[in-house]
């Protein structure tokens, strides 16, 4: 009997396999096109199951921070350990990125400042402590290299989203090309 062990073995694999591709479930597929595409596209978007793996797998991480350095435009840190509250305003190595009130309730804009030697970012992406993500399309900087969006944060949850995050000392944030 011991010589049939590699071949029983085989075959309990071979079982096992099929049983798990034959069991109904939606699969989660995501690989690096679909990292470069929500990276460099803001109306790209990954699902909450896409997102899970690729926080999850080693591999596809990897490859997502290596991407988004590579479109690093600059970096928006974590505020110093002495803000409190709420943030209106976060400075970072080649600008600063101000949060006023609109005339119109729930609107916010957001107006980025770059300086001269910065690169034109196409995108600011925010990252909470807990994962939670918002990005933001950014418009050309105009002659002053000032970039001015208006948010809506009490008709589109991506809006607020954002503007929550950024008002948030323990987020970080990124500008990418």
């Amino acid at each position: 009997m011991p010589a049939n062990l590699p071949e029983e073995r085989a075959q309990d694999l071979y079982v096992a396999r099929s049983v798990i591709d034959d069991t109904p479930g939606e699969r989660v597929v995501l690989g690096l096109a679909d990292l470069v595409r929500y990276l460099a596209d803001p109306a790209a978007d990954l699902t909450q199951q896409q997102w899970q793996v690729c926080r999850e797998n080693p591999r596809l991480k990897a490859d997502y921070e290596r991407l988004k350095s590579r479109l690093l435009v600059a970096e928006l840190p974590v505020a110093a350990a002495a803000a409190q509250g709420e943030l209106n305003e976060r400075k970072f190595a080649g600008g600063f990125l101000r949060m006023r009130p609109s005339a119109v309730p729930g609107q916010v804009y957001l107006i980025l400042t770059l300086e001269p030697t910065i690169a034109a970012p196409r995108m600011l992406m925010i990252e909470g402590k807990n994962g939670e993500v918002a990005r933001i399309a950014l418009p050309p900087p105009d002659a002053d290299g000032t970039m001015l969006v208006i948010q809506d944060t009490a008709r589109n949850e991506a809006d607020a989203r954002a503007i929550r995050l950024l008002r948030d000392p323990t987020s970080c944030g990124v500008l990418l090309s």
